[in-house]
């Protein structure tokens, strides 16, 4: 048992570590891990509940047989910690962490901004226009005409699809996800401002759930 103890805490370990490193590939793949639907971080949790629980009966079955538990709480409450620094760090940020670099190594701060200023200069106020795979928001006659002139003039096309730009008052947002994953994107100043940004000065990330 005492073997058995050690190898539940050891994969406790294991998942808290593969909920982070899922999440930051994640986000330098531009889209969340699902399982079935479900956000693929529940798997590792799931794991990691499935070895507390364990360890619990473990400890119960040493204390009906009066044996020496001492070490079983130890690991116990080790494994407990652990999976409680699973939360610790919201895993979105992660998430963000990789989404970042992977714009960084996609599109240069100049491109995004030339891209901002386009839009800011050819979409109406508050206007919004999805990319072609978003079908229940693409007007083929409505859209079209924009869209080609975005990709013919900037680099849009280095950026993932499924996106949909936003003009906003001060601000260009490109935005990904949906309902059930969330949005992440990007919000650029394509007037030249210089307030701070995570990608670059007035261009930065954002994560609706965090």
């Amino acid at each position: 048992m005492k073997r058995w103890n050690e190898i539940l805490c050891g994969i406790v370990v294991l998942a808290t570590v593969s909920s982070y490193l899922m999440e930051y590939v994640a986000g330098r793949r531009g889209t969340p891990f699902s399982i079935g639907g479900l956000p693929g971080q529940v798997a590792p949790i799931l794991i990691s509940l499935f070895c507390l629980a364990s360890l619990v009966l473990f400890l119960v079955i040493a204390l009906i047989k009066r044996r020496p538990a001492a070490k079983t709480v130890s690991v116990l409450t080790l494994s407990f910690l652990i999976f409680v620094l699973s939360f610790a760090i919201v895993p979105m940020k992660v998430f963000r962490a990789g989404f970042r670099q992977r714009i960084k190594s996609t599109v240069s701060p100049d491109e995004l901004r030339a891209l901002a200023r386009l839009c800011h200069e050819k979409m109406p106020l508050h206007g919004r226009l999805p990319d072609p795979e978003k079908r229940s928001l693409w007007n083929e006659q409505e859209h079209r005409p924009l869209w080609n002139v975005l990709l013919g003039a900037t680099s849009l096309s280095k950026l993932d699809p499924s996106l949909t730009i936003f003009n906003n008052t001060d601000t260009i947002e490109i935005a990904w996800g949906g309902a059930l994953v969330g949005h992440w994107g990007l919000i650029i100043q394509p007037d030249g401002k210089t307030e701070p940004g995570d990608v670059a000065e007035g261009i930065k990330t954002f994560i609706s759930s965090e």
